[in-house]
């Protein structure tokens, strides 16, 4: 989180039924009404991409009118993969559902960029668990390199940075990772979204 927008960045590996991918867009956007919400994967791209798409049908025409609206249907959506996953294995137990996601490699995660009220937030949605939790700091990671990444942030970065610098800080981080882990291979790839209030100043609004 900066002060002026937030940035996610991303490595550009997937897997998904023992295939690897290196060219993958891992950071998209998804429209709520008029607002967009910035959405990094991380994991089995299959139970990604299908939570995204529920994601994105639960989302069309929602208005933003509360912090938690994204995470919460974020979280509806994790909710229904799995409800899809444990049908497709004759209504499972849900321990059986839980070592089959670890089991076959399904678990994926996904990290949710937006502003409420001229304030930023990051939410981190986790396909096994089943919930979305608020991150409390100016940075967060997810995935196989979520450690690393982490701590290159921790030392790297500060809470208030300017957004450009934070760009390229990411990529190396991302970069950095890839060097040592298997599961992430570059190019390295950012998205930003902005504050409201800068986007309000460009449109000639007054600001409040």
């Amino acid at each position: 989180i900066c002060k002026d927008a937030i940035i996610l960045a991303s490595d550009s590996q997937t897997t998904s039924g023992g295939m690897k991918r290196t060219d993958t867009d891992k950071i998209s956007s998804i429209k709520f009404a008029t607002k967009p919400v910035l959405v990094a994967e991380a994991g089995n791209a299959g139970t990604s991409a299908r939570a995204l798409e529920i994601l994105r049908g639960l989302a069309r025409d929602i208005p933003i009118d509360d912090y938690r609206v994204p995470a919460d249907l974020g979280q509806r959506a994790m909710i229904q993969v799995k409800r899809e996953i444990r049908e497709q294995h004759c209504d499972c137990t849900v321990e059986e559902l839980q070592d089959f996601i670890w089991k076959e490699e399904l678990q994926s995660e996904l990290m949710l960029a937006y502003y409420f009220d001229n304030k930023p937030y990051i939410f981190k949605l986790d396909l096994a668990v089943g919930r979305s939790d608020k991150e409390n700091s100016w940075y967060s990671a997810i995935g196989c390199g979520a450690n690393l990444g982490s701590y290159l942030l921790s030392e790297h970065t500060n809470a208030g940075m300017a957004s450009g610098l934070a760009s390229i800080i990411a990529s190396y981080v991302i970069e950095t990772v890839c060097k040592h882990d298997a599961y992430c291979s570059p190019p390295a790839k950012v998205g930003l979204i902005i504050n409201d209030l800068l986007d309000m100043a460009k449109a000639g609004v007054p600001l409040p």
